[in-house]
This record gives structure tokens, sequence and C-alpha cells, in this order.
């Protein structure tokens, strides 16, 4: 019995796509299952498939320079903190420090006081200023703004 139902589809026949005919001696409308379907064409009446739109034509929006340069710097640092010891003490003005990573600076500075050798101290500093001329003797000097004790 299997014989005989290969057998009778082996000779139906087989509709062939986007000829636009339909395949054997009848005619498209006698036989519905021999015409030709284009398999891009869909179901009647739907909507064509959407298009992918890709890159937007339009420009993207930025930022003007302004009109009037900022007057001081928006992003102005105060200054440096450093970590270390004092290793020269005295009343002032100036002081002997040295930083943790074994860099030795003269810290300048009216309004210290007293600083004792051997104090562990946090420091804010800044380079002198371009009219600022400070005579500590020897190492590089930073002005000292704020100090605070290490712990």
């Amino acid at each position: 019995m299997a014989v005989l139902i290969l057998a009778a589809c082996a000779g139906a026949p087989t509709p062939t796509v986007g000829s636009g005919s339909a395949v054997g001696s009848g005619s498209a409308g006698a036989n519905p299952s021999s015409a030709s379907v284009d398999p891009s064409s869909g179901p009647a009446g739907s909507a064509p498939p959407p298009v992918d739109p890709g890159l937007s034509t339009t420009d993207l929006p930025t930022i003007r320079p302004p009109l009037v340069p900022p007057s001081a710097p928006s992003d102005q640092i105060l200054g440096t903190w450093l970590l270390g010891t004092v290793t020269r003490d005295g009343s002032g003005p100036c002081y002997l420090f040295t930083t943790d990573d074994n860099d030795t600076v003269a810290l300048y500075s009216k309004a210290a006081g007293s600083l004792t050798a051997g104090t562990r101290l946090r420091v804010l500093v800044r380079a002198p200023g371009d009219r600022e001329f400070f005579d500590c003797g020897g190492p590089p000097v930073q002005v000292l703004l704020t100090s605070k004790p290490a712990g």
C-alpha cells in the first residue's frame, strides 16, 4: 500500500516558483495547487516588509564655542597634597619637608607657626607664582597653604 501512495505522489505535477504559469496542460484556475507561488509577495493584502532606514541624514547637534572666553580658568587646581615628615624645624617661614616618596622640598609659610622635626604631616602646597621669590636655601620651594596631622 505504501508503494501505491508513493507512486501516486511521484506522478503528480510539481509547481515551479516564479515562472508565472502553471505546470502541466491545465490552466491555473483548474488546479489551484499547481499555480506558481512567489515567496516574496506574502499573503494577499499584507503590508510590504519594513525597510532598514540606514544611517540618519541629519547632522548631529554640536556645542558652539562661547561668545566670550572665561575670565578665569574653570578647572583651576588649588594645590597638591603631600604626605611626609618635617625634617628641619623652626618657627618659619621656611621648613624642610621630606615626602613619603623621598622628595625633599622647602615649605614656605608665614602663618604655619612652629613645626617640630619628626612631625608627620599632610600638607597642601602650591608652586610659587611668577612674581613670588622665596629663598629657603636649597631644595625647591613650595608655598604651604594648609597642614594636617598625618594619621
